[in-house]
């Protein structure tokens, strides 16, 4: 806490400071040019005075238990002697002088303003300090600016605990005696502690109700080089919960756990902040995967998510009213389950719905989805989702993702009316889906016009989604009698190859505006072409490896425009590398 009053000078003659002098010749002038604007004080001595000082001070109260950081600033000029000096005199009850404590040797010569700061410890019979900014002993004037004095808070006490299956929750915790449940690390915990689990199968859930502190996280993760599972099997757990569940909590890091068989959800966010979920393993869940509700300042990196959503049709990770995030680094896959790959409803891999917020989906694997499966009556549940619902979901990045085999690559919806918009879309690639990116996606018949707004789809290689629709970009999908409204989409730089019905389709009806097409690599057929295109083979490296890199004779080599095209490509390869911008994921 700040002990110092007008620690600036900038209020009166100057407040709060007073002076004491032993000289003839000393003046203080206030007042002086401060070091960024505002004002300073000084001291100065015309002549040197043998054994005299001069000096600005302030007395505070101060406990004696505690340490203080003494800092300011000093300029100096022309000083000859002893020199000038900041230091803390220590005072007894009776204002009686104990001890000093300098933070500085003394200051001579001439020098530009300098930055000073110490560490000092209170006698021990203190209760008062004294503030002293002096000029002893010399000729020659010095400054004083922008003072502080403080208490020193000491970094909080953290504790390691241990959990292994051959503890007990009887014991402390520590490494020779750990616990044997993590539920009971998680009701001890305080900010800056971490839980080291060890190698084997836990059959429990885990309810996290103790929050860490902004510079004070809470870590849980396994002892290294240890496997460690969290099972939910024969764990019945209510509505809207998880396995590893979280509500309330702020600053938790749940790192590097495989949480498998969890009859509601896998780990569970709700109104929590500052939250890091990464490399779990994450497996046979009924409801999501991963989801976070109401949330705040959210990570979900590099996780992998395997066979999750067996019985609700929602998202296999999902953000819900949930704001400032990011979902990178995941590989989520294989949503069928024991042969049955058409069971209720499917899973959607990312879903970022319900008025979530100023997010970033990014460098993402997203892929075998239940679909088609040349059923031509079941359709895959979507890559990566953006549903307006009945709020507005806006400011989502997409952008560095790999996804195939789902049904649509990217979907954008508002389902019951709500609204979608600044939405960008790029550097993904996205294959042998149903779609690749379709706005709108899905809207219930007999709900309110939604409105899907300022989207921009760039420089992404979308190729052979030959299931389903088998279109490439799809805008404008009628359903209901009160379909979506879009406004302002633009679909530049693009590699569009092979969907074997359209390249891009759209609808012309009421309700779809300001859709700008422009500078698209379009080969196959296409009911839009929009202006600047080339129709042409893109030339892959290798198509039938999947690898989508260009070839030097590509006709898509400084063929994009700058409009809109992000500043990297797939590989994070700085665009343009040539004069001018290549057109799909990949820069050449």
């Amino acid at each position: 806490m700040q002990e110092l009053k007008n620690l600036g000078f900038e209020i009166g003659m100057p407040n709060d400071w007073q002076t004491y002098s032993t000289g003839k010749t000393h003046k203080y002038t206030y007042p002086e040019p401060g070091r960024v604007g505002g004002y300073s004080v000084a001291i100065e001595y015309l002549t040197r005075e043998i054994g005299k000082v001069a000096i600005w001070v302030q007395n505070v109260d101060i406990d004696r238990t505690k340490k203080y950081k003494l800092s300011g600033w000093m300029k100096t000029e022309n000083i000859i002697g002893t020199g000038a000096s900041m230091k803390v005199d220590w005072k007894d009850i009776n204002g009686q002088f104990l001890s000093s404590s300098a933070i500085m040797s003394r200051q001579k010569g001439t020098i530009s303003w300098k930055y000073f700061e110490g560490t000092v410890t209170p006698d021990q019979n203190a209760v008062k300090a004294t503030i002293v900014l002096d000029l002893y002993d010399c000729s020659g004037k010095v400054w004083f600016d922008d003072m502080s004095f403080s208490d020193i808070i000491p970094p909080p006490i953290t504790n390691i605990f241990y959990v292994a299956t051959n503890g007990s929750d009887n014991n402390p915790g520590t490494e020779s005696r750990p616990f044997r449940t993590i539920q009971k690390s998680t009701d001890i915990v305080n900010p800056g502690d971490s839980v080291y689990v060890k190698q084997g199968i836990y059959n429990e859930r885990v309810n996290i109700t103790r929050s860490g502190s902004v510079n004070s996280i809470i870590t849980f993760k396994p002892y290294s080089g240890h496997i460690v599972t969290i099972d939910g099997s024969n764990i019945s757990l209510p509505i809207y919960n998880g396995l590893i569940d979280m509500k309330n909590v702020s600053n938790i890091k749940f790192s590097g756990f495989r949480v498998i068989d969890s009859n509601k959800e896998g780990i569970a966010l709700r109104n929590c902040n500052n939250i890091t979920i990464e490399d779990n393993y994450i497996r046979d869940t009924a409801w999501n995967g991963i989801v976070s509700w109401k949330g705040n300042n959210i990570i979900i990196d590099s996780n992998e998510c395997e066979r999750c959503v067996t019985i609700a049709g929602t998202e296999i990770v999902s953000m819900q009213q949930t704001q400032n995030f990011q979902v990178k680094n995941n590989n989520i896959h294989h949503g069928d389950v024991a042969g049955d790959p058409h069971r209720y409803g499917g899973a959607d891999g990312i879903g970022i719905k319900d008025g979530s917020k100023n997010g970033k989906v990014y460098e993402n694997k997203v892929i075998y989805l239940p679909y088609n499966f040349g059923q031509p009556n079941v359709h895959g549940r979507t890559g990566i989702y953006i549903d307006g619902w009945d709020s507005i979901t806006s400011n989502i990045d997409v952008f560095n993702n790999l996804v195939h085999h789902t049904g649509a690559g990217v979907g954008i919806s508002t389902e019951i009316g709500g609204i979608a918009k600044d939405i960008k879309i790029y550097n993904n690639i996205l294959y042998e889906n149903e779609v690749g990116i379709i706005a709108p996606l899905h809207h219930e018949a007999d709900k309110p016009a939604g409105l899907i707004q300022n989207v921009t789809c760039v420089n992404n290689t979308i190729y052979k989604n030959d299931t389903g629709w088998k279109y490439g970009i799809f805008l404008g999908r009628v359903q209901g009698t009160t379909p979506t409204l879009l406004d302002n989409v633009k679909v530049i730089n693009n590699i569009l190859s092979k969907n074997p019905k359209y390249q891009i389709f759209k609808v012309n009806r009421s309700g779809v505006t300001k859709i700008l097409i422009d500078h698209n690599l379009i080969f196959g057929p296409s009911s839009e072409l929009g202006t600047n295109y080339i129709r042409s083979d893109p030339q892959f490296v290798n198509e039938t490896n999947r690898n989508f890199h260009l070839k030097s004779t590509s006709p898509a080599i400084n063929a994009g425009t700058s409009v809109e095209a992000p500043s990297f490509d797939l590989d994070n390869k700085k665009r343009p590398q040539g004069t001018k911008f290549d057109i799909g994921a990949y820069e050449y």
